[in-house]
């Protein structure tokens, strides 16, 4: 295997079950190219004589609590990123990308960066422009934890996950219940509002949290509003809707035709745009550089992203 394609460290995972996301060549690639990608963006920013900042992290508490670190590393992170209310995906990812988070989106087409089924999220730990990948084949409400779990990655600094170790299981449940907290805090009056624990409401409740209703039954269980036996039986309800919803959408023909300079703001995110458009406008590359570089077929497509 080509050097660039091996790792003493694997990057910190949040993997759909039984995946083995690494020893995936494709997801290699991905992870070669988007680290690429920011090695060009911190390059095209000291160019331009605006040089990206060190990425200053909040200071955490160190206990042995897990439930303690968990709450003092909400805590504090809710207010380094300001989070006052529930917000969407596309809301806190600009607020990760405001604080110097590179946050890259795989394609939901065939591609370089298409990978389906292999992992919902993984971060790269850098003392500058550190990375998260999150995987565009999940729902956007499921997207929310996943970014929230590779910041808890982030905030503890973590640099390798096999997924084999008590450790490493302990990591994962630490950032799963991170996420959980900073999305759904137990304080939030929303609570209140579920009269039953009937899977439509918490259908409802999820909605208000704009999290996956999967997410919000784990949290209902975590705050023990619910018990093991109703969270089993609501968790293969939701099981059942997902494997018909897949099996209709695997059915379904045709469909919206692509926009690819929409897709490309998605994936690549703003502050990367913006610097490429800058750096375009500046003349430190060509239009027809700029245009390759974001993968576009034609000028016209890279000068479209320029148009709010």
């Amino acid at each position: 295997m080509p050097e660039e394609y091996q790792y003493t460290n694997t990057p910190a995972f949040r993997k759909f079950k039984a995946s083995k996301a690494f020893e995936d060549s494709k997801v290699r690639k991905l992870v070669v190219r988007v680290e690429q990608y920011r090695d060009l963006f911190i390059e095209l920013r000291q160019h331009m004589d605006d040089p990206v900042q060190h990425f200053t992290l909040p200071a955490l508490e160190k206990t042995n609590n897990i439930e303690k670190t968990v709450d003092t590393a909400v805590d504090t992170t809710r207010k380094w990123i300001c989070i006052k209310e529930p917000l969407d995906f596309e809301k806190l990812k600009e607020l990760l990308e405001e604080k110097g988070v590179f946050v890259f989106l795989t394609g939901k087409y065939k591609g370089w960066s298409y990978i389906e089924q292999a992992f919902r999220g993984l971060t790269i730990t850098h003392s500058t422009t550190p990375v998260i990948i999150i995987n565009n084949s999940d729902s956007k409400k499921a997207q929310s934890f996943t970014l929230m779990h590779e910041l808890g990655h982030l905030i503890r600094g973590d640099t390798s996950i096999d997924g084999k170790s008590t450790t490493d299981a302990d990591i994962e449940k630490w950032c799963d219940l991170f996420s959980g907290k900073m999305l759904m805090p137990a304080h939030s009056e929303f609570w209140q509002r579920l009269v039953s624990n009937d899977l439509a409401d918490i259908k409802r409740l999820a909605q208000q949290f704009k999290v996956s209703p999967y997410a919000c039954l784990v949290r209902l269980r975590q705050l023990q509003k619910i018990d093991q036996q109703t969270y089993s039986e609501l968790e293969a309800k939701l099981d059942d809707e997902y494997k018909k919803l897949k099996e209709k959408q695997k059915n379904r023909s045709g469909g919206a035709q692509r926009d690819r300079v929409k897709e490309v703001r998605t994936q690549f995110g703003t502050p990367f745009i913006n610097t490429v458009l800058t750096a375009w406008h500046s003349q430190e590359i060509t239009l027809h550089k700029a245009t390759k570089l974001l993968d576009l077929k034609r000028p016209q497509q890279f000068l479209d992203l320029g148009v709010s």
